[in-house]
């Protein structure tokens, strides 16, 4: 969603107006970057988390 042109700005903003000591976003892995982008103009730190979870009704057999 970051990247769309017409819905990135307001995550952006949300991104960036959330006071709060820690913040956690999930969602596609191809945002990393930009979002680390970002968080260093802010002077903002980052701890990337690639979670794998798996239902336990699902199709795959995970």
């Amino acid at each position: 969603m970051i990247s769309c042109r017409t819905r990135g700005f307001s995550f952006t903003r949300a991104l960036l107006g959330i006071s709060s000591d820690e913040l956690h976003v999930c969602g596609d892995p191809a945002a990393v970057p930009l979002i680390q982008k970002i968080l260093e103009v802010t002077g903002d730190t980052i701890e990337v988390l690639n979670l794998s979870f798996c239902l336990l009704h699902n199709l795959s057999g995970c």
